[in-house]
């Protein structure tokens, strides 16, 4: 699949909007946006990457290669830390995180909220992983059958907002985010063209409507989106398919911008920045004010991310491409 750095620039942004909301999360909510802009990126990238290579057992061992190494690098600190500053964790959920079921747990509210809650959002992803590359065998022969599975998903997950569930069952179930990775993937067959979508729009409109996208995605996410209101929700899905769907236009204003060196970096750290970032912000968060949260939580974070991109990540999936190439 060609790279688009205009989406490692979108995934910098989801970590960030991820990171701000941990640290701010009594009056910023921009976390909830940064995750959906990971699901809807996850279909996206995941579609391309399983019709373009068409081969499941590299991308399994890809996938593997890509989340287990670190992230049991990052447990095995974890533990060895809690120790020393003896910090309290629960066994069980360590269980699930390495076996990818936190978030149930956090759904039926059997536990609270920990040092590893962050989990969660992994472990969706590994359960889209399971099934989805399946469903796509049949969604490559019949698109509209992938547009049928997106409209019931949209609906179950808007039947659930006005129906006596829970916040945490509707926010951490994988069956309510299912909409966001299949809107993803139908990016990716509107691009091929196994979609057809014509866009009314003349060339000088696009510029327009991607910056129009960015600015209500950022606005949407600082003011619109909170656990009373969560309809701002799908608008935000509206908006984050936007900027997919345009990004590969490098001459957009919104896709240089993405594009820039920085957002690059720090979407190529995403991943470390995602498992690193939530234990250091929650402990220095519980006994120090927000700005020595930013001026020792955030250069920690990035240089942990940073070891984990260089010495772990890349080198075995480099190795591994090597191998596919060869």
């Amino acid at each position: 699949m060609r790279h688009n750095p205009a989406l490692d620039g979108l995934r910098a942004i989801a970590i960030l909007f991820v990171f701000i909301g941990h640290i701010f999360s009594s009056y910023l909510h921009v976390a909830w946006t940064g995750v959906e802009i990971f699901f809807v990126l996850s279909g996206y990238l995941i579609t391309g990457t399983l019709l373009q290579h068409n081969d499941y057992v590299y991308f399994y061992k890809r996938r593997a290669l890509r989340i287990l190494p670190a992230l049991f690098i990052f447990l095995f600190v974890f533990l060895i830390v809690s120790y020393l500053l003896n910090i309290a964790y629960s066994s069980p959920f360590l269980f699930a995180s390495v076996f990818f079921y936190s978030n149930w747990i956090f759904a039926f509210n059997i536990e609270p909220s920990n040092y590893l809650t962050h989990l969660w959002s992994l472990a969706v992803e590994e359960q889209f992983y399971l099934v989805f590359p399946w469903l796509l065998i049949l969604f490559a022969r019949y698109p509209r059958v992938l547009l049928l599975c997106f409209i019931l998903c949209f609906c179950y997950k808007w039947h659930f907002f006005h129906v006596e569930w829970s916040f945490r069952r509707i926010y951490y179930g994988t069956d309510t985010r299912m909409a966001s990775f299949l809107l993803g993937a139908i990016l990716y067959f509107i691009h091929i063209d196994k979609i057809r979508c014509k866009i009314p729009f003349k060339p000088v409109y696009v510029h327009y409507l991607s910056g129009l996208a960015f600015l209500l995605l950022l606005l949407i996410s600082l003011y619109g989106i909170n656990k009373n209101n969560f309809y701002w929700a799908f608008l935000s899905n509206l908006w984050i398919a936007i900027l997919i769907y345009f990004s590969y236009d490098q001459h957009l204003v919104v896709n240089r911008i993405l594009s820039c060196r920085i957002l690059r970096w720090i979407g190529q750290l995403s991943f470390g920045l995602y498992l690193w970032h939530y234990p250091v912000v929650r402990f220095l968060r519980a006994d120090y004010p927000w700005y020595v949260v930013v001026g020792v939580g955030l250069p920690l974070t990035f240089l942990c991310a940073y070891l984990s991109y260089r010495y772990i990540e890349k080198p075995l999936l480099q190795r591994e491409k090597n191998k596919f190439l060869s």
